[in-house]
């Protein structure tokens, strides 16, 4: 059988989800004391192979970045649909870029902040930056050209960050138009972050232009309707959506406290929610992006847990579910 077929991903997919962390022991990392106590349960994965005896927090992302790599890596090989599954290592490339733009502009080489993912690759990327355009896909060299000029027109790198950040949603959004499952995921995700960035730029002062994502349901009108109080006008127009419960806890908990944690935390969990049902389909992507999806919140949820445990920080409220 081809690895490349939907029975086999499908089959593998099945075998690989129950290597995944589950609550038990995301609780147990959680209650830890410490976080050597924490990384006794991570031993105890596969994310054990990359871990020396005394770890410290390089030696965490390190191990969380290789777990990753791998999972990519094999995904790669079985996915019926690598158009789909290779757009959530997009992120990777886009962050890179921004980072390689940095050290251009700057003349400082910030290579300890670039991320050893993607598709491309931090080394295809530099090697664009360095003139090979054939090193990268059409897209991205696209992005490369127009981040440029964006620059030499404003001397302002955070709006090279923006447009970036707004082509990576225009790709991905276009990338899960044909799949009813991903788009639907997508366009949530896009109408949430949109609302906590509203939210983010009324409060700091941003024009909320500068941040707007394409690919969600609202257009860039529905942002900057509000007047003084973005929180209520967001509970109030959000009601009849599934992501009410979201908004309206998320905000609340924002008026009272001046933080989005609640909104980001409950976002997470609705948006894992939603990917859950992947699990329902069978010849198809949805399986296989779920897969990927749980993967890339299980490395958040461990980095957040064992930073937070060797800084001596609670963030027993603050962790999101997992997929299972």
């Amino acid at each position: 059988m081809s690895e490349s077929s939907y029975p086999y991903a499908f089959g593998r997919v099945r075998a690989m989800e129950t290597g995944l962390i589950d609550s038990a022991q995301i609780k147990r990392m959680v209650d830890a004391r410490t976080a050597q106590d924490a990384l006794k349960t991570l031993t105890e994965t596969s994310y054990g192979s990359y871990l020396p005896e005394k770890p410290d927090i390089p030696d965490i992302e390190k191990a969380l970045l290789e777990e990753l790599r791998k999972t990519y890596e094999i995904v790669r090989k079985i996915s019926p649909q690598s158009e789909i599954t290779d757009l959530f290592e997009l992120k990777y490339d886009i962050h890179n870029l921004k980072i390689l733009l940095k050290s251009e502009i700057t003349g400082t080489a910030f290579d300890d902040l670039l991320i050893p993912l993607g598709k491309e690759g931090p080394e295809n990327l530099k090697a664009a930056l360095e003139g090979d355009f054939k090193a990268i896909p059409p897209d991205i060299a696209q992005l490369v050209v127009a981040a440029r000029r964006i620059y030499e027109e404003t001397k302002d790198f955070q709006k090279v960050q923006f447009f970036l950040d707004r082509e990576h949603a225009r790709l991905m959004h276009r990338g899960f138009l044909k799949i009813p499952f991903m788009n639907q995921f997508h366009t949530m995700k896009i109408d949430l972050e949109n609302i906590r960035n509203a939210v983010r730029t009324h409060r700091v002062g941003i024009p909320f232009e500068d941040v707007f994502l394409p690919g969600g349901s609202y257009d860039l009108r529905f942002f900057t309707d509000f007047k003084d109080q973005p929180a209520e006008y967001f509970m109030e127009k959000t009601r009849n959506r599934d992501f009410a419960g979201v908004v309206s806890e998320g905000l609340a908990r924002y008026q009272e406290t001046g933080s989005l944690s609640q909104f980001e935390k409950n976002t997470d969990d609705f948006l894992m929610n939603h990917m859950k049902k992947a699990k329902f389909y069978s010849l198809s992507i949805e399986p296989v992006a779920g897969y990927l999806f749980a993967k890339e919140r299980e490395v958040c949820i461990l980095r957040q847990i064992l930073i937070a445990k060797m800084k001596n920080i609670d963030v027993t409220e603050r962790i999101s579910d997992v997929y299972e």
